[in-house]
């Protein structure tokens, strides 16, 4: 078996939230899960538990105040909704964190 033919693109998005406090979001030691702030880490679960076959990463950049939200999932629509309900949750739970955002890339 070829094992190029088991790997499939998947639909994507990556955005850049600007926060006041980047420190204030923490991950595990390989940044593939948020720990804290506590309540955000759960909505996402759940976000991702609603849309099956999507998973996501929210974690702080390295050297600016910005979090690094990356969804991906089996659709452009499944992708999109995740996406939008965590940029949702930290603009609206998270005001003081800031809530500009940016979309870096968008691609499949």
């Amino acid at each position: 078996m070829m094992l190029y033919k088991l790997y499939q693109d998947l639909p994507y998005k990556i955005v850049n939230l600007t926060v006041s406090h980047k420190n204030r979001f923490v991950t595990n030691w390989d940044e593939s899960e948020l720990l804290e702030p506590k309540r955000l880490a759960d909505m996402v679960h759940v976000f991702l538990l609603e849309k099956p076959g999507t998973r996501a990463f929210v974690r702080p950049a390295g050297t600016e105040n910005k979090l690094r939200v990356y969804v991906e999932g089996k659709t452009d629509a499944d992708v999109t909704i995740v996406m939008n309900n965590i940029v949702d949750e930290i603009k609206l739970r998270f005001k003081d964190h800031g809530a500009d955002q940016q979309a870096l890339c968008f691609g499949y």
